[in-house]
């Protein structure tokens, strides 16, 4: 019986697989008179769908505006046969409106919207 699972590590079968992300980095800017809390805006922002992973920090405040740096990053299995650049503009920035409500409805500034990718390996077990 022993000899039997003594190789047993060549019974296991784990899969390599690489999950591919795509990297979203946009500006967007709120009026100052807004308070805007980071955490409110993930949690607005991942209620997009496809939206896996999103990070965000103040990155300068202005007399008139606060600005804030967005990583956001997409699955590609999710964006199908578009390329990245067109999910962002036709799926991600409309759905982000329509997510993003009241106060926490950024301006995205459209010279800060950059796409690369990103890509992550997965092993399943």
């Amino acid at each position: 019986m022993k000899e039997h699972f003594k190789n047993w590590r060549e019974y296991l079968t784990e899969d390599e697989e690489r999950e591919e992300l795509f990297r979203v980095d946009m500006e967007v800017s709120f009026p100052k008179i807004r308070d805007i809390e980071l955490e409110t805006l993930y949690n607005l922002l991942r209620a997009v769908p496809s939206v896996t992973i999103v990070n965000a920090e103040k990155s300068q405040k202005k007399a008139t505006n606060i600005y804030v740096q967005l990583e956001i990053k997409v699955n590609k299995m999710v964006i199908g046969s578009r390329t990245p650049a067109q999910y962002v503009k036709y799926v991600l920035i409309p759905n982000i409106y329509r997510y993003a409500r009241g106060d926490y409805r950024p301006n995205i500034i459209p010279r800060s919207v950059r796409v690369s990718p990103q890509k992550k390996k997965r092993v399943n077990r």
